[in-house]
C-alpha cells in the first residue's frame, strides 16, 4: 500500500497528532503470538460521508510503528477501515468507534506508535502505547 508523505511523517515523528482523537490499548494472547490492539475512536473526530439509503461511511489508515528505546522504528505497518455507521447507529451520537488489529512486538520494542488518518481530510492523530502497558495473558488456572 502506498503511504500518503503527512503518514509517513507522522509514524516517524515524536510529535503528538491530535485532529483525530483516539486512545489504543494492547494485549499479548502468549509470548508466540502477536499483541492484540484495541484502538477507541471519538466518532466525531472525523468526516462522515452520507450514502443514499442514510447510513455513513469513513474511511481511515491505521499506522502502526514499533519503536525501540533507541527512538527507531524497527517495524511498521499500516491497514485500511472502511467504517459504516447505520441510521439506527447514529442516534448515539456519544458512542465511539473500536478498531482492532494485531501486530508482532519485538521483546526489545519500547513502545508501539500508532498514528490514524481520515482519507477524506487527511487529519491526522497519534497514540503512543508503552510496551510496559500491554498486558500480558493470564495463566490458565485449574479448577
Amino acid at each position: 500500500m502506498e503511504l500518503h508523505a503527512d503518514l509517513l511523517r507522522a509514524m516517524q515523528s515524536a510529535a503528538a497528532y491530535k485532529e483525530i482523537v483516539f486512545d489504543a490499548s494492547g494485549r499479548f494472547a502468549s509470548a508466540d503470538d502477536p499483541a492484540q490492539f484495541r484502538l477507541y475512536v471519538a466518532s466525531d473526530s472525523f468526516p462522515w460521508k452520507t450514502l443514499e439509503n442514510g447510513d455513513r461511511l469513513a474511511t481511515l489508515s491505521v499506522a502502526i510503528a514499533v519503536v525501540s528505546k533507541t527512538d527507531s522504528i524497527t517495524g511498521q505497518q499500516v491497514k485500511r477501515f472502511e467504517l459504516q455507521k447505520t441510521r439506527a447507529e447514529q442516534t448515539n451520537a456519544a458512542k465511539g468507534l473500536v478498531l482492532n488489529l494485531s501486530y508482532a512486538v519485538p521483546a526489545d520494542a519500547d513502545r508501539v506508535r500508532f498514528v490514524l488518518r481520515d482519507s477524506a481530510t487527511g487529519r491526522l492523530g497519534s497514540f503512543e502505547l508503552p510496551v510496559k502497558r500491554i498486558a500480558a495473558a493470564q495463566p490458565i488456572r485449574s479448577q
